[in-house]
Order: C-alpha cells, then structure tokens, then sequence
C-alpha cells in the first residue's frame, strides 16, 4: 500500500496506538475501512512490523469500492457485506478458521442500533485477549448514543469491560475481557 492520501484526520491521532497494538498481534479483524488511509493503514503498518507468524488481517465493508488504498501484503484479505449479516461473519470465520481476533476494530455506521447488532454479530469471535476497539464514541465532542450498546453488552455478558480512553478526534472506546486490566493500554500514550 502506498501513502498516497495522508493519514485520515479524525482517526490520525490514533494511528500511532493502533500501529503499536498491531505490531504485537497475529490477527486484527477491521469493520469499516473508510479509503484505507486510516486504522487499515496503521494496523498494516503494524503487523508488517510483528515478528509474529501466520499474520491474519481482515477488513470488512459493505462498499466494494474500499479501501481506495490496498494493502499489498498476502495476509490482507476484503471482505464485502453488511457488518450486521450473520452470512458477512461466516465468510470472515472461513477466511480465519475460527481463529479470534487480537484486535476487533468498528468503525461502521456510527448508531446504537447498528453498534448493538455487530456486538451480537461479532462477539462468538473474540476471545479472553481480543481487545475491541471501537471509533467515533465522542462525534463532534459530543457522546454517541451508539457508546450505550457497547456499555449495555458488556454489562450484559459480564465477561468485558469498556472505557472510554479519548474523547478527542471522535473519541476512541476499548473494550477488554473482564478479568484483564488496561494499565499496558494505557501507558500507550493516548
């Protein structure tokens, strides 16, 4: 993938954790891609970095037009349809082979309804070391309704705890197993 659009404005502030977090991973499953120039290109960034093997990295979108700017490496592999289809999650988990995701990014439609149905989607995926990371918890400074989902299902499943980690350039929410801390998150300089 070349550089040929700068960073993404609203998610640039967060490139640099979300390259740092991919760096030590295996797998990072993305829904939302947006022109390539944001989280695919940090995570990219990132995983080309891991000294890990079998490196998997997914984006999913309902638009076969993203991302304009392709990663160029035999690990990254598209997949087309809607973030909230039962059938969208299967064509992900082929590709995968059952295996969980180290990081679960969403940055997809941005409403609680949408948000509420991809944790339903999503969640048979992760496992106890999925970090989920989820854009635009804060748009224009304002919370996001959608930020009440996340809140609802981790409080429902009592397996994940969510926080807040920025609310600037859209804020930034993660979401981790419940019985793990954050303080490595944190020290990450967010």
């Amino acid at each position: 993938m070349s550089d040929r659009l700068p960073d993404q404005v609203d998610v640039a502030k967060f490139m640099p954790f979300m390259e740092a977090l991919a760096s030590r991973s295996t797998y990072v499953l993305e829904l939302g891609v947006g022109n390539g120039n944001g989280s695919t290109r940090a995570f990219l960034r990132g995983l080309k970095r891991s000294a890990a093997t079998g490196k998997l990295f997914i984006s999913v979108d309902n638009d076969t037009t993203r991302p304009q700017e392709r990663p160029d490496v035999e690990y990254w592999y598209p997949v087309y349809g809607d973030s909230r289809d039962q059938d969208t999650l299967l064509k992900v988990d082929l590709i995968s082979m059952s295996r969980p995701p180290d990081v679960l990014y969403i940055d997809t439609e941005h409403t609680y309804e949408q948000m509420q149905r991809e944790l339903e989607v999503w969640s048979p995926l992760a496992a106890f070391n999925t970090l989920w990371m989820f854009h635009d918890v804060h748009m224009l400074g304002t919370y996001n309704h959608m930020t009440d989902a996340i809140k609802e299902f981790a409080e429902r499943t009592g397996k994940w705890v969510y926080q807040t980690m920025d609310e600037d350039s859209h804020g930034l929410g993660l979401m981790t197993w419940k019985t793990l801390t954050m303080p490595l998150i944190q020290s990450s300089g967010i």
